[in-house]
């Protein structure tokens, strides 16, 4: 558990609110902070959004294509060659692992 101190003012005040709505003071405040954590969290999303959007505009990406490849992957049995050269390239790029580790790097053959 832990313990948060509160000015006077705003105790008395998340009291009153929390009485009015039939909530108990640690009741109030858990819902407030779970609702303000939730609201924070919304805004790293679209923060996080935003900013792979301007990357791809960089990269000069529409939408259209990225979705087109992502449907192709998604339709890809798991042990085609699409499937394993896409996740391959992508465990590279994002530094997942490195070039001669035991992933593979190029499709199984067979």
């Amino acid at each position: 558990m832990h313990t948060i101190t509160l000015s006077d003012s705003l105790a008395k005040e998340i009291d009153k609110v929390a009485h009015e709505f039939g909530f108990s003071e640690k009741q109030f405040v858990e819902e407030i902070l779970k609702e303000k954590v939730l609201e924070y969290k919304k805004r790293l999303f679209v923060k996080g959004a935003a900013d792979i959007k301007r990357k791809l505009a960089l990269k000069n990406l529409a939408e259209d294509e990225i979705i087109a490849e992502f449907e192709r992957f998604r339709h890809a049995p798991s042990g085609s060659p699409v499937a394993w050269n896409l996740l391959g390239s992508l465990m590279l790029k994002n530094k997942i692992c490195e070039p001669n580790t035991s992933y593979p790097q190029k499709a199984p053959v067979g």
